[in-house]
Formats: C-alpha cells, sequence, structure tokens
C-alpha cells in the first residue's frame, strides 16, 4: 500500500521538477447511485491481519516482483481520531519500508496524513480515502490546500502551492487478484493535481498523479495501481491475506524462532515442521556462544504464535549438531536431536497446545555415537520411526539405522542397520509413511534409493537399498511423502550446479510405478534446498534459492499437486518470499514443509552474513471465492 503522503511530496516534488506540467482532476460522472450508506465493508484493522500483495513497476529503472507485506501496527488515539498504522514493507510508491496512519470514523474512511512521533501532533491535514455514503461515478473534491511552497523562481518572495485531491467511486460485481476472486467491490480513483503559482510571473503549473484502488468487502484494498506525473504506471495486487473471515493465497511474514544465531561462528540450525492438523511445529538449534539448545514454536493457521520454548535444554557442545526432526505421533509432537556432548540421540515430546512433556534434556534414544549427521521421523499414528545416519568409528564409515518409539519416545524395536551391506554415507535421507508401511529414501553418490519397513513393527522387508532408476547422474536431497498410490518421491537433478526437480511414485508393495520421471519442477534453478509434504488435500513441493537476489519473487518458492492417484501434475510455481530485499548477501536455506487440512506451511533458515539468524515461515492457503 503506497503512502498517501508519499504521493503527496512526489506530485508536488513533480512539478518543481517538470516546471511545466499539465492541468487536470477531478472529473467523473453525475449519476448518484449509491453502493453503501457507510465504507464500514471495507475497513479491517486486525491486529493479526496481515496482507501481501505483488508489485509490478513500469517505471523506468524500477525492479517488479516485489512482495508488500502488510501488516497492523500500534493503534494511537491521535487529535481525536483513532489511528492506525498500516506497516508496509514496500510502498508502491518508492520500493521503500513506511507506515500507512488511516482511520474510520463510523462512516468514511480517512488517510490521517502524517504526526509528529515525538509530540504526537499531527503534521498535515487528513483527508477522506474512501467517502461515505459511497455515491457511484461522483467525483468528491476531498482536499483543497493552499500554501507557501518555498521560493523556486529565486525572487525572494514565497511561492504557492494548491494540492487538490479528488476521489471518484465506482461499483464493480468482482475483480479477480492472485490471491483469489472478489465481489461486490468498490473502486476509488483519486487524481492529485499540484499547481505552483509563481509569485514573480503570476503564471502556474500543474502536474497530476492518481491511485486507484479497490477494496473489497471484510478485506480492505485488494489491488493499487499508481500513474506518476510522468505517466508511468505501477500497480500491486493481493497475493494472500490472513484475517479472521479469510485466508486466501501465499501469506509469508511469520518469524517462527527469532535470532537463533549470535554470529555467523555461531551457526543457526537447519529446521523441521510437523503438524497435529491444525497447528503447526517449527524447530530448529538455536546456537549459543558455549550450549546451544534446541528452540520452537507452534504457529496457527492465522500466524499466531500458540506456543514458543527451548525444546531441549543446552549443554557443552564438542559436536556440532545442526539438524533436528520433529514429527506428530497421534497425541503429541515428538523432536530428536544429536546432544551435542556426545552425540546421543534424544527425543523429547511437545503437547500440542505447547510445553514439553519430558525432561528438559530429553530422553535417550541412541545412547552416545559421536556423530548424527542426518535424522527424520514419520508416524503411523500411534509411533514413529525414526532413521539417522552416523558415523561408525568400528567400521569407519558412515551407518542409517533405523528404531520405533513409542508415544512416551521410548524406543520399542531393535534398532536395525538399513546399510547392511554399503555403510555408504548419505547426503539426503527422508521418511515417510502411507497404506500400512513405512519408505526411507536417500541421495547417495548422486544415487537415489529407497527401502521399506513395515509400518506397526519397523521390520525390514527388503534385502538393501532398492535404486530408484531417477533421471540425471547427480540427484541429492532425496525427500519422500505420502501418496494415494503409495508414496512419492523427488529429488534435485542437479547439472553445472543447477537443479531441476524430479519424482517417481513407489507403490504400497515397494515397486516403482512411474517408468519415466515426473516433473514437480523442470526449470533448472539455483536451489539450496528441497522439501516434499503431503496432506489431505495436496502434495506440496518447496524449495529455496541460493544467493542474493534483488527480486524477491524468487527467493523461495513452492509447487503444488492434487493429492490423487496417478501422476502428481505440479502446477505453477508459486513464490512464497515475504519481504523486500536485505542489502546484505544472506541466504535462505534448508525448506521444510508441511500440509495440514487445506493449507500449507513452509519453514526456512534466513542465514544472515553478520546478523542473528532466524526461522521463518510462510502459509500458503487455497484462493478465496467470496
Amino acid at each position: 500500500m503506497g503512502s498517501i503522503n508519499a504521493l503527496r511530496a512526489l506530485a508536488a516534488a513533480a512539478v518543481v521538477l517538470l516546471l511545466w506540467g499539465c492541468g487536470g482532476g477531478g472529473g467523473g460522472g453525475t449519476t448518484a447511485t449509491v453502493i453503501a450508506d457507510t465504507a464500514t465493508a471495507y475497513w479491517n484493522d486486525e491486529a493479526i491481519g496481515r496482507w501481501a500483495f505483488v508489485q509490478t513497476d513500469n517505471r523506468p529503472g524500477a525492479a517488479s516482483g516485489r512482495v508488500n507485506l502488510v501488516t497492523v501496527g500500534t493503534k494511537t488515539t491521535i487529535d481525536g481520531k483513532s489511528v492506525v498504522e498500516f506497516n508496509q514493507s514496500s510502498s508502491l510508491v518508492d520500493g521503500a519500508e513506511g507506515v500507512e496512519l488511516r482511520y474510520f470514523d463510523g462512516r468514511a474512511i480517512y488517510d490521517f496524513g502524517a504526526f509528529d512521533p515525538s509530540t504526537g501532533t499531527p503534521i498535515g491535514d487528513s483527508f477522506v480515502e474512501l467517502p461515505a455514503p459511497l455515491l457511484d461515478g461522483v467525483p468528491t473534491t476531498v482536499l483543497d490546500q493552499t500554501g507557501p511552497f518555498g521560493d523556486v523562481d529565486f525572487d525572494g518572495r514565497p511561492d504557492t502551492l494548491r494540492l487538490v485531491i479528488v476521489t471518484t467511486l465506482g461499483a464493480e460485481a468482482s475483480r479477480v487478484v492472485p490471491a483469489g476472486t472478489f465481489s461486490n467491490v468498490v473502486r476509488a480513483r483519486t487524481v492529485f493535481t499540484a499547481t505552483i503559482t509563481f509569485s514573480s510571473l503570476g503564471t502556474s503549473v500543474s502536474a497530476n498523479s492518481t491511485l486507484t484502488s479497490w477494496y473489497a468487502p471484510g478485506v480492505g484494498p485488494i489491488r493499487r495501481e499508481y500513474v506518476d506525473p510522468n505517466g508511468d504506471l505501477a500497480f500491486e495486487e493481493l497475493s494472500g491475506v490472513s484475517l479472521a473471515a479469510v485466508k486466501a493465497g501465499i501469506v509469508p511474514g511469520f518469524a517462527a524462532l527469532d535470532a537463533l544465531g549470535a554470529a555467523d561462528s555461531n551457526p543457526a540450525g537447519i529446521p523441521s515442521i510437523a503438524t497435529d492438523g491444525s497447528n503447526v511445529l517449527v524447530v530448529s538449534r538455536s546456537a549459543g556462544a558455549s550450549s546451544p539448545s534446541v528452540a520452537g514454536a507452534i504457529l496457527a493457521a492465522d500466524g499466531s504464535t500458540v506456543w514458543s520454548g527451548t525444546v531441549f535444554a543446552g549443554g557443552p557442545e564438542t559436536y556440532l549438531q545442526l539438524r533436528t526432526a520433529a514429527a506428530f505421533d497421534g497425541a503429541a509432537y515428538q523432536v530428536f536431536w544429536a546432544r551435542p556432548s556426545d552425540g546421543a540421540l534424544v527425543a523429547q515430546r511437545v503437547a500440542p497446545g505447547g510445553g514439553l512433556l519430558g525432561p528438559a534434556a530429553g530422553t535417550d534414544v541412541v545412547p552416545g555415537s559421536s556423530s548424527v549427521s542426518l535424522i527424520d521421523a514419520a508416524s503411523n499414528g500411534s509411533g514413529l520411526l525414526v532413521a539417522w545416519q552416523r558415523y561408525d568409528g568400528t567400521r569407519s564409515a558412515h551407518v542409517i539405522e533405523a528404531a520405533m518409539v513409542d508415544r512416551t519416545g521410548t524406543v520399542v524395536s531393535p534398532i536395525v542397520d538399513l546399510d547392511a551391506v554399503s555403510g555408504t554415507g548419505a547426503e539426503g535421507l527422508s521418511v515417510a509413511w502411507s497404506g500400512g508401511r513405512f519408505l526411507i529414501a536417500r541421495t547417495s553418490g548422486g544415487q537415489v534409493s529407497y527401502r521399506s519397513a513395515d509400518g506397526a513393527t519397523g521390520a525390514l522387508l527388503d534385502s538393501g537399498w532398492q535404486p530408484l532408476p531417477a533421471g540425471g547422474t547427480d540427484n541429492l536431497g532425496a525427500r519422500v511423502a505420502a501418496h494415494p498410490d503409495g508414496f512419492a518421491v523427488g529429488w534435485l537433478s542437479r547439472t553445472s550446479m543447477q537443479t531441476q526437480l524430479l519424482g517417481r511414485r513407489i507403490g504400497a508393495d515397494g515397486s516403482v510405478l512411474d517408468a519415466a520421471d515426473f516433473a514437480i519442477d523442470p526449470v533448472y534453478r539455483d536451489r539450496t534446498s528441497f522439501a516434499l509434504a503431503s496432506g489431505t488435500q495436496e502434495v506440496v513441493a518447496a524449495w529455496t534459492h541460493d544467493g542474493y537476489y534483488p527480486d524477491t519473487a524468487q527467493r523461495a518458492a513452492a509447487s503444488r499437486a492434487a493429492l490423487a492417484s496417478g501422476v502428481p501434475a505440479f502446477g505453477a510455481v508459486q513464490s512464497t518470499w515475504y519481504t523486500q530485499p536485505n542489502p546484505e548477501s544472506w541466504r535462505l536455506q534448508y525448506a521444510a514443509a508441511t500440509a495440514p487440512a487445506g493449507w500449507l506451511a513452509i519453514a526456512m533458515l534466513q542465514n544472515h552474513d553478520a546478523a542473528p539468524d532466524r526461522v521463518v515461515a510462510t502459509f500458503v492457503h487455497p484462493p478465496a471465492v467470496r
């Protein structure tokens, strides 16, 4: 949402720079059809509200693809008005962060202008943004202000600036934007005319700028177009919204675990994510000076924090253990981590509403083993199969092992050695449950392979790793998710440091169902990580991009396929990034995804160059039809 105050300043500055502009302002029909008596339906200032807009900027030198995240800030009584701060991450006018001050008086919506935060006194005049009654096609002059404007012609006398703002409303039956289709939309076309009168000559020059806004009932603005004094267009469209009455599209901007890493020398961990079907738990290692711990947060579908706290207490660090794993066992979340002092694999249980159900240090699953590099877990609804890779000093090799864990975090089956023959180290490890069995997928030496295990006992159902005839010679990052036909396995296929995303289905009997790879995202891109998850309605693939991208829409992305029998048909790539470019060249890494009922949650590490790291989350809801 572009600040109206910035528009005022820009219009006035344009007059000075252009000197010879064109006059204008006002206009429109005279039919006084009443759209609504008041603007009540088009005002929303929910404290937890989030609106995300994708911006397209056609002005010379401007960068399109910015994402403007709008959130509600402080509500303050100023000059007798209950003024609300709408914080924006990327102004439509100039791409900078800013605050839009607005208020609703019970009938009309006002732009407040600005105020001096040190004194709390207003600066400039407020004017009606959406006048009431809402009349179709009737121009309304909402501001006509004249005052001194410096000495532009250098004759020693002040010149005069007159600013006239005229708004004309219109009704639209519906409007389609990336977040969905909205009905009963009101369009407000506001023309700003700035006129300078020079004292020396007594002549005047004018310039116009226009802001057109579309408002949807219960939501507020869903689209804005700005035409600057040069006639160049920039616009933004609602791409995601999270309100009490509507959640739709991509709703970014949730900081799940803030300030995890003290500095680059103490890196934060690799996040993992799980769902109980309603909320999501995000966990990650939190770096400390000498005693790292694991922090967690439970987030609701609107991004609000249900609970946050320490999942594993810190202790002396001998081995760097960046990875965690999380799954919901049907009664509670279970989180797994390798204790950094001795490498023991430990488990912690977290209640669905938050709070630890075990000792602060966790419960030992596997005694100290010096180096656990990979962990993953999947639930059958009453227990978990946990798989991990560790370095076995007696064999001088990495081995992958697994065991069943019950709802108390206790191992209830023999620990099985999944490597059995080779003991080859893997760089990717993933576990899923579907149709009464578990599937464990890995990538090692560029090869994708898998093993099957009984869905109740965890006993292995094959004699060794089964190679997946995957395309490409350099595959990594294998992930597996439940699918109606059994399992969907996806991986990164790399060529010249860029990757495409491919997949195959594995049947409930462990057989490969597809004769050729299907495309999750066939475009070669610079990816740092890949996640695959399934919910009650769809399968989601999510990934993060390497390096610094001025175009925020490229930072992280997702693609979705309906959860249905047959080859998954992943749709168009959707951006999931959440704010404007950061001046430092940090990276988003290690995507983790889960799919509760009807929506998706994606977590990733915001890995800063110098500032504290944090884990951020993006929620994706189905597009609205309202």
